[in-house]
């Protein structure tokens, strides 16, 4: 703080001395720190309660993922579980949307389900979105690891 009001004294000379420069010098130099100070903690806290929101998410998805229709599963649970995994994926991709379109197109991004892939202890029905609610959880995971690239 002297440095500075010792160098504005020497570029202005005498007028630098007016008590109403130099309260108004520190003053801009406190309010740049504060606002650097709080603009951090207040963007260090958004990124924590997202992401407690988003690991609750994950929380669902894993359960989803345990729930999976067997082999030998009624078609009316492959179908139950479908739309559960519908449902979601898309509540899911519509809270990650609020925060930041990227992290909604990484979520999304899935790789082709290749032919030779397949789950034996899940319902041929549910294969596809199977392997399409893994993919998701993966990326999600993903994003809960590295938060600040994605918020």
């Amino acid at each position: 703080m002297l440095i500075v009001l010792e160098t504005i004294r020497r570029l202005y000379g005498q007028a630098a001395q007016s008590p109403i420069l130099t309260f108004t010098v520190e003053l801009l130099v406190l309010l740049l720190i504060a606002y650097e100070l709080f603009s951090d903690r207040f963007h260090r806290r958004k990124i924590r309660r997202r992401s407690k929101r988003i690991l609750c998410c994950f929380i669902a998805g894993t359960e989803l993922k345990t729930t999976v229709p067997g082999r030998h599963a009624a078609e009316e649970d492959v179908i139950l579980w479908r739309q559960r995994a519908g449902q979601w994926s898309a509540a899911t991709n519509a809270q990650l949307a609020k925060y930041s379109a990227q992290s909604s197109a990484a979520f999304l991004r899935t790789h082709a389900h290749e032919a030779g892939q397949h789950f034996f202890y899940v319902a041929n029905s549910a294969q596809m979105d199977y392997f399409t609610l893994r993919e998701q959880l993966e990326n999600l995971h993903a994003i809960i690891e590295r938060p600040e690239v994605y918020f």
